[in-house]
């Protein structure tokens, strides 16, 4: 068995917002199960390292603006944020057995598409074909 864990680039954008979010990215790192337990060990070895609670988004790793929201990373400086990065991108490529598969899409043309109205349209339809790779790669298994 497989585990895929699925995360997007940000909100997919409505048609109106196009073509200034011309990219959406929705993307799957796909696990073995024997792995998953090894990955979130180390995953949570990295956490706890640099004292870290709570969910890791990408944008935490850029320099903090005066004024911003404290986030799980706030307390760590950009060295800290690098070995914290590297610890995590190192805990998920160490198994060769890990995929990952993405679906990039073009905003402004995925509208020209008459089944694609709005954000969920686009959505859905970029998941859709992110879980059709998905099924692709669990046949090549077999």
């Amino acid at each position: 068995m497989h585990i895929m864990f699925v995360d997007e680039s940000g909100t997919a954008p409505a048609p109106v917002q196009a073509p200034s979010n011309a990219i959406f990215v929705l993307a799957g790192v796909i696990i073995p199960e024997d792995v998953w337990s090894k990955i979130r060990a180390d995953l949570e070895l990295g956490k706890s390292r640099h004292n870290v609670v709570g969910e890791i988004k990408w944008r935490y790793f850029a320099p903090s603006r005066a004024g911003s929201r404290p986030h799980a990373l706030s307390h760590l400086d950009a060295v800290a944020k690098e070995e914290l990065r590297s610890h995590l991108l190192a805990a998920i490529t160490k198994y060769n057995s890990v995929k990952v598969i993405a679906v990039v899409v073009d905003t402004v043309r995925a509208y020209e598409q008459i089944h694609i109205r709005d954000a969920d349209d686009l959505y859905h339809d970029a998941f859709k074909k992110l879980s059709e790779r998905f099924q692709y790669f669990l046949q090549d298994l077999e």
